[in-house]
Order: C-alpha cells, then sequence, then structure tokens
C-alpha cells in the first residue's frame, strides 16, 4: 500500500500504472490530475536557480504552503525547518527545482492524465480535504468515477489541502478506515 499526498499522489498513480506487479493498493490524499473537462495548468513561474540565505534565521520565515492555508505557528515552523539544507554557507530550500521545469515542458499531455489511469489494476482509494482548493468534491467524485477502481473519496470535514496539518486526527482516522477495508477487517455489530 502506497499513501501519498499532493504532488505525491499523482506520482504514485503514474507508479501504480508502471509498476501495477509492486503495488497492490493507493491511498491519493488530496491529489488533482488533469482530464478533458478540467485541464491542469504546467508551472507558468520562470526557472531561476534556488538563492542561499546566509542564516536559518533570513530562510525559516520565508517558508509558506502552497496554496497557502490556515497553519499553527509551531507547525509551520517545523516544516520549515525540515524543508531547508546546508548549502556551501549559507541555507535553502530542499524541493528539486526539476519537478517544475518536467511539469512545464509536459504541458501539452497534462489534459489526459485522469484518462491515462483509467484502468488501474488495484484499489485506489480517494481522499480529500472540504475546502480544498486543489482536489475539491467535485475533483474528488471525478476522479473516482474515472479511475475503475478508485473508491471514495472520503471527504476530511473542515479540512484543505494539507490535509495531514490540518486535520491529522481526521486524516487518521480515515486511513485507519480505509487499510481495515483493503486488508478485510470484519467488525463486530
Amino acid at each position: 500500500t502506497v499513501i501519498a499526498h499532493s504532488f505525491g499522489g499523482r506520482c504514485t498513480m503514474f507508479a501504480c500504472k508502471s509498476f501495477p506487479e509492486l503495488i497492490n493498493h493507493a491511498v491519493i490524499v488530496d491529489s488533482r490530475l488533469a482530464s478533458k473537462e478540467d485541464p491542469m495548468k504546467a508551472f507558468q513561474d520562470a526557472w531561476r536557480p534556488k538563492k542561499i540565505y546566509e542564516r536559518l534565521e533570513d530562510i525559516i520565515p520565508r517558508f509558506r504552503l502552497r496554496p497557502d492555508e490556515p497553519c499553527p505557528a509551531l507547525t509551520k515552523t517545523h516544516l520549515a525547518l525540515m524543508s531547508v539544507k546546508q548549502q556551501n554557507d549559507g541555507y535553502t530550500w530542499k524541493f528539486d527545482e526539476n519537478v517544475s521545469r518536467v511539469l512545464r515542458n509536459r504541458a501539452d499531455t497534462m489534459q489526459l492524465e485522469l484518462e491515462e489511469l483509467r484502468d488501474l489494476p488495484m484499489p485506489v482509494d480517494v481522499i480529500t480535504g472540504e475546502k480544498s482548493i486543489v482536489c475539491t468534491r467535485r475533483r474528488g467524485h471525478r476522479m473516482v468515477e474515472l479511475v475503475k477502481n478508485a473508491r471514495g473519496p472520503i471527504i476530511i470535514p473542515t479540512a484543505y489541502h494539507h490535509i495531514p496539518i490540518g486535520q491529522p486526527i481526521a486524516m487518521l482516522a480515515a486511513l485507519q478506515g480505509v487499510l481495515a477495508v483493503h486488508n478485510g477487517a470484519r467488525y463486530k455489530e
């Protein structure tokens, strides 16, 4: 079972298509895929090298969730600290800027992702946040409608896109539920 959030969910679904013998269940958390009815734009931002900041105190306050949404200050600081690395005589972000380059180059084929993934052989559970602007209720239902073995969507109340940050207990409960169902758990009445 692979559990993946956001961009990781898209990557996981393509991994399911490419390596179905290695993955027997996917849980996709607030990920968006493109379809004819809902095409996705590629990253339009011009590529630029990551900036090096002299001090950790200079880079940490610049951390932002994308999309921007409520996040406890302590959590945001922790995420920022986990998102930087020391490089040369300073600090920079860990993200791989090649991802945006790949997506920019893939813009012309990003319109049919759901159709490409229609016949995944394994169960795919879909979880979305009620207030998400990435995987809206409509997009979650569309994914379940178009992907043959998709189930759900489970919609986490009051959650935005970053469900593990905003609603960690509800997220854990949803995961426990889909894993129990997938593993054949039976409940006593």
